[in-house]
């Protein structure tokens, strides 16, 4: 149960690596799940900042229909990225902010976490960007038998190749063991997105990750978790953009019995040239052997360009 405060960031496409707007598409930073990488930075003109409210209601039902664990969540994210030297450096920073809490009759867990990752994308040729990030987190954790502090961090590489319509990115995440505290331990994973733009009223975009969980098994019976997102997203008019998500997962958390499916939409309205707001809705369903989970995710979102 400790995928879900990840899941539901990485659900509006946030958390661990989410930047880039550009003319040829039309992304919120930190709802999109069409951004991945630190290297998609390069859209970025000169000034991009976005903040964001992200929350979450559901429940988690054992097979045996005696246990009901509730779930929510509230908290905050936010992007500031700032181009350089016409364009070929990149300086930027994203974070976020969550409150968590698991209630049941006989159980309660509360997690507060925060999340920060600097980052640098160099242009490196007209086509092809470079990032290189490094991801912060500190987490408390209550339950009812005690409290600890847990922290991480890990090195995120990323390549985008963009040409016109096209682009096609590949993020690297090295794996992260806490010997303080084992039960943190984070394994590598990789991801590999396309996306195209036919037309402004179409681009679709499909995303391919994978989480290495063998390497951190130490005997478990663990596999590959991988997950599939189709993104459908429109640009309606010049000022109202819409996106819908679809996202497939086999072997969650390594459990070869566990999947989960995700539905989401979003859209973003341009104010003006400089400001645009965003909301989004998620509708989350997990199946592994012992629960099944129902999640809604939501929240909006305020970006500024200059």
């Amino acid at each position: 149960m400790r995928w879900l405060p990840t899941l539901l960031l990485t659900l509006v496409g946030f958390p661990l690596n989410a930047f880039g707007q550009d003319q040829g598409f039309d992304d919120s930073i930190l709802l999109s799940n069409t951004i991945i990488a630190s290297s998609q930075s390069y859209q970025i003109k000169k000034l991009g900042c976005e903040f964001a409210g992200i929350f979450s209601r559901g429940n988690m039902e054992s097979k045996n229909g005696h246990l009901t664990i509730e779930a929510k969540s509230e908290g905050g994210g936010f992007h500031c990225g700032h181009a350089l030297d016409q364009n070929s450096l990149i300086l930027g920073v994203s974070g976020n902010i969550q409150q968590f809490t698991m209630d049941a009759i006989v159980f309660r867990r509360e997690e507060l976490t925060t999340n920060y990752q600097p980052y640098l994308a160099f242009q490196l040729s007209p086509s092809f960007s470079l990032g290189i990030s490094q991801e912060m987190e500190t987490g408390e954790y209550k339950t009812q038998t005690g409290s600890y502090s847990a922290s991480s961090h890990r090195l995120l590489l990323s390549g985008t190749w963009h040409q016109d319509q096209w682009e096609a990115t590949v993020a690297y995440a090295d794996r992260y063991r806490d010997t303080m505290v084992p039960t943190i331990d984070i394994p590598r994973s990789m991801d590999l997105s396309v996306r195209y733009q036919f037309s402004p009223l179409l681009t679709t975009a499909v995303t391919y990750t994978r989480y290495d969980f063998p390497g951190i098994a130490n005997g478990s019976p663990l596999t590959v978790e991988t997950s599939t997102t189709l993104v459908l997203a429109s640009r309606i008019t010049d000022e109202l953009a819409t996106e819908l998500a679809l996202i497939q997962t086999k072997n969650v958390e390594g459990d070869p019995k566990a999947k989960s499916q995700t539905i989401g939409f979003m859209g973003r309205y341009a104010l003006n040239q400089q400001f645009k707001v965003g909301g989004f809705v998620h509708q989350y369903k997990g199946d592994s052997p012992d629960f099944d989970t129902n999640m809604s995710v939501y929240g909006f979102s305020l970006s500024m360009d200059r």
